[in-house]
Formats: structure tokens, C-alpha cells, sequence
């Protein structure tokens, strides 16, 4: 993967990171409960992606290699989440967003 194709995914990411954290909000409970219940696997879904959205490229120590590697745990780690919640819309949202914005973005790489 290139670094700029990296660069695009991870902008991407983090749109959805702050779009997902939205619906968060609402599913935990200001809307739909009236209280501030929460769901740990949205919680852990939401610093999921805040970690694949942040950029280290300035960072002294920086592998490129290494980030693709944790992109691409990290987006396991989303599948595993959304398998064992029984692909509840809360799981399988970001996990399949997640997995299109990759892909897409792998796929346009060559052209």
C-alpha cells in the first residue's frame, strides 16, 4: 500500500470515527434511554477507529509497514466484534464501512 493511498484511508477513517460517534451518543442512551447507559463494544468500536484514523507519519520512529500491519488487525479486530455481537447494526456498521473504505481505496491504487 502506498503512503498517500494510507494517508486517504485514514482521513476516510476518521470521518467515520466521527460520524460513528454520533450514533453512539444516541444509541447509549441520550436518545433512546434517557440516561447515560452505555455499551462497552461501542466504546471499544469508538477507540477502534479513533486509533485507525490517527495519522503517526510525523512521528520520529514511523514504519510504514508497521501501520499497514495494525490497519489491517484493527479492522480483524472490528470483524471479531461484529461476529460475536451477532452483526448487530451498532457492530456491523463500522466493520463493514471500515472494510469498504480499505478496499476501495486499495483497489483505485493502481489506476
Amino acid at each position: 500500500m502506498e503512503f498517500k493511498t494510507l494517508q486517504h484511508i485514514k482521513k476516510e477513517l476518521s470521518r467515520l470515527s466521527s460520524i460513528y460517534g454520533v450514533l453512539v451518543d444516541q444509541w447509549n442512551g441520550k436518545l433512546v434511554h434517557g440516561n447515560d447507559a452505555t455499551y462497552p463494544q461501542t466504546v471499544i468500536i469508538q477507540v477502534i477507529l479513533g486509533n485507525m484514523a490517527s495519522d503517526t507519519s510525523d512521528c520520529a520512529n514511523y514504519n510504514h509497514t508497521e501501520e499497514v500491519e495494525k490497519l489491517y488487525k484493527s479492522l480483524d479486530t472490528l470483524k471479531s466484534l461484529d461476529q460475536y455481537s451477532n452483526k448487530c447494526y451498532m457492530t456491523h456498521f463500522p466493520y463493514t464501512e471500515a472494510d469498504m473504505i480499505i478496499l476501495g481505496n486499495v483497489m483505485s491504487e493502481g489506476m
